[in-house]
């Protein structure tokens, strides 16, 4: 109440304020006196943590609830005399560092390197010690202590030592993420290790349950090196599962479960070797846990990072999580309601670890993917990176006739969507479809791709999009309006239509013909589309619709005096993407364009869904053609299609701004070739 009063939104006038204020000042300084301060902190200390007979009785008769009580957290504290007094001890520490920090180190140093048998005095000196961490982590040695205390403590024999083993379990988690040296890191490992041991009488399962919770606290923090921990890794794996098989409390066998998930986690690849073992832990959990859901969510969670450490190895768990997946996700259940989130990660990571090869048994859950799109939620973002996943995985199972349009069609929808991120996977997608339609069918796989975008609504939606920024860009003025869609969503639409140009320009023509006429469709869309060249921040984007564009100059009429209208506007726009592409790499040198020589490398952590984008990303025309000696190709063409080099000349180029022309001529003094 002092020192952190509670804010209130309650007006109150200069005169109460100045009134609190005062009493506030009486508190603090008249009534917490250093004196009194000292002595209700030494109090705290002595009398309020000492163990009593009574929490031994405690523990003995209910390990469990007693341990849960007295280590699981959360507000019970202000009901039990202990928590309470410990919470009152730290705000003591915290708020008057000068007054108590030199006599509680002296309190400390009076019992390192002691063996006066007092198990009771040390466990509440140690209490204070692990409360009083943050503020005195400078001041005391606590490696040294570590070293010469605490190693000769844990050892000790005698049953009563239990409540001391438990102490200390707790006391290094409090300090290992404040202040432990990396140099005895490996003698942190070894006395938990020491404390889970369950062949040593004095571990009892209260003792191994605080070991294994405090375990947690020196793997997940900030310093913890996995060269120190991994000579541990198995003994503590194979200790935590045994601990859990021995439990029948929900809660403690969550708080093993999630220490053995963050080692998991920590370990990376390295936590591969000991994945099966953890796996034929879970389905015996799963069927325990009945109605808890709680455990149920650590399950899907642990298998999460398992999958990710496994990687494409996890293929072997499909037969155990894809019925999870399915029964979590399923669309009204009372387990969605809990496990959706869970299962969707788990779902997600499965994806993007399963080979290509392997995908049989992940397909039938994508029939789970349209009702998830339908109902939206917060969840929206990962279920579409599941869809996104599934196209990369399997193009050809996505772009079958039977799941083609029902896809699209949820596309469309998606584009009402608020969220830049959002639109951004779904026009992701459609572009994904739309390059693994050209690999997988050619020239007639686009086509049928084109031909669902129209039927759909989504060719239409991107159109009227792109007609109303056009619109809104013909105002100047007061009159000026600005168009509906960012210049980053008008990118991402002229990306799906820079796809379909540059993969097959006659497919689409027709596509954008839907809409109206071409050569009324034409006139205002490759306005705004040259115009949009400046908002296009990215440079592949940029190269995309330079090479798409640049395809058009392939076709016959009337799509030929359609192009030479826009001569113009395709020379200012050749010359600005191609310098950039040029600029600063030396001869026979482009950006964006990428060696055939060099083979893609794959690292180690790589998961397969990298891969397979890697793959997709390397043949992308955007890293495969030169867009200068592309464009010398098609405007060849173009020329002849004119009638040739003097008619060109006299009736097309001759309408061209003479600067924009001598700075396209400029850029072919350099010969660009492949690498």
């Amino acid at each position: 109440m002092v020192f952190r009063p509670k804010p209130s939104f309650v007006f109150r006038s200069p005169e109460i304020k100045e009134a609190e204020k005062g009493l506030m000042d009486v508190i603090k300084f008249q009534l917490l006196t250093d004196e009194l301060v000292s002595q209700m902190a030494s109090v705290i200390v002595t009398k309020f943590f000492i163990f009593r007979q009574a929490d031994l009785e405690a523990w003995n008769e209910d390990p469990y609830e007693w341990e849960i009580r007295e280590d699981a957290g959360g507000d019970g504290w202000e009901f039990e005399v202990r928590p309470c007094s410990e919470k009152l001890f730290m705000d003591f520490v915290i708020n008057y560092k000068h007054l108590l920090a030199q006599p509680l180190l002296n309190f400390f140093q009076s019992v390192t390197g002691t063996d006066n048998g007092d198990i009771v005095a040390k466990d509440s000196v140690y209490t204070a010690m692990g409360i009083a961490a943050p503020v005195l982590s400078d001041s005391f040695d606590f490696d040294s202590f570590l070293a010469s205390t605490l190693v000769n403590d844990v050892h000790k024999s005698s049953p009563e030592y239990k409540v001391l083993r438990r102490r200390i379990a707790i006391l290094i988690g409090q300090w290992v993420t404040i202040k432990i040296s990396t140099e005895n890191r490996p003698l942190v490992y070894e006395i938990f290790k020491h404390l889970l041991n369950p062949a040593d009488s004095v571990n009892d399962q209260v003792v191994r349950i605080t070991a294994a919770r405090h375990l947690k606290s020196a793997v997940d923090d900030f310093s913890f090196e996995v060269g120190s921990f991994l000579p541990f890794a198995e003994e503590f794996l194979h200790r935590l599962m045994a601990l859990i098989r021995e439990l029948s409390h929900a809660e403690t066998q969550l708080a093993v479960l999630e220490t053995i998930r963050v080692i998991f986690m920590r370990l990376e690849l390295q936590a591969a070797p000991f994945a099966d073992e953890i796996v034929s832990l879970l389905p015996d959990l799963w069927t325990a846990s009945g109605e808890e859901h709680l455990m149920k969510q650590a399950i899907l969670t642990l298998l999460s990072n398992i999958v990710m450490s496994t990687k494409m190895h996890s293929v072997r768990y499909h037969p155990l999580i894809v019925p999870l997946i399915q029964r979590a996700v399923e669309h009204g259940s009372e387990m969605a309601v809990y496990l959706l989130e869970e299962a969707l990660d788990l779902w997600s990571n499965m994806l993007q670890q399963t080979p290509a090869e392997e995908s049989g048994p992940v397909m039938p859950l994508v029939d789970s993917v349209f009702p998830l799109l339908e109902i939206g939620s917060d969840n929206l973002s990962i279920v579409l990176g599941i869809l996104e996943s599934y196209v990369l995985l399997a193009p050809g199972a996505l772009l079958a006739d039977t799941v083609r349009l029902r896809v699209l069609s949820y596309m469309t929808s998606a584009l009402e969507l608020v969220k830049r991120d959002l639109i951004g996977l779904v026009i992701s997608i459609v572009e994904n479809m739309i390059r693994q339609a050209e690999i997988l069918g050619g020239t007639p796989g686009v086509q049928a791709v084109s031909k669902d975008l129209v039927e759909s609504g989504f060719m239409e939606k991107i159109l009227t999009g792109l007609h109303e920024a056009w619109e809104a860009h013909q105002t100047t003025g007061p009159n000026r309006r600005y168009p509906k869609i960012s210049d980053v969503v008008e990118t991402d639409y002229f990306t799906i239509i820079a796809r379909l140009a540059i993969t097959d320009p006659a497919t689409f023509v027709g596509t954008i013909s839907s809409v109206g006429p071409i050569d009324s469709v034409w006139g205002w869309l490759s306005t705004e589309w040259f115009l949009h060249f400046d908002s296009m921040a990215n440079p592949h984007r940029q190269k995309l619709s330079c090479l798409a564009l640049t395809r058009l100059l392939e076709l016959p009429p009337p799509m030929t005096g359609l192009v030479l209208q826009k001569l113009q506007d395709y020379f200012a726009m050749w010359s600005s993407v191609i310098s950039e592409l040029l600029d600063g790499w030396g001869p026979g040198r482009e950006a964006l364009v990428w060696s055939e020589e060099t083979p893609p490398k794959t690292e180690e952590w790589e998961s397969m869904e990298n891969i397979r984008k890697k793959s997709l990303e390397r043949n992308d025309p955007v890293h495969t053609i030169h867009a200068h000696q592309f464009t010398k190709e098609r405007l060849g063409g173009l020329v002849q299609s004119a009638g040739g080099e003097e008619a060109f000349q006299r009736d097309w180029l001759v309408n061209v701004d003479g600067d924009i022309v001598k700075a396209f001529q400029k850029l072919g003094q350099t010969q660009v070739e492949t690498e």
